[in-house]
């Protein structure tokens, strides 16, 4: 997995991979759940993922490589 550029992007990809939804994320980081979910798919854009539980598992595996920084 190539690994997120943006700060944002790693950001969210940690909260995904450790389990945490839209709602909570953007609760968390005081952004609107759109916000969130536009940061998703241009994430999604960049790795080639088409689907959400893709994101999801790429973000476990990331985490999992200890390449989150």
């Amino acid at each position: 997995m190539t690994v997120p550029e943006l700060r944002t992007d790693r950001l969210l990809l940690r909260r995904i991979g450790e389990g945490q939804v839209t709602r909570r994320i953007a609760d968390e980081l005081q952004l609107s759940t759109k916000t969130v979910e536009s940061h998703c798919a241009n994430i999604k854009n960049k790795l080639g993922l088409r689907s959400a539980t893709e994101l999801a598992h790429s973000a476990i595996l990331w985490i999992q490589s200890g390449r989150t920084r």
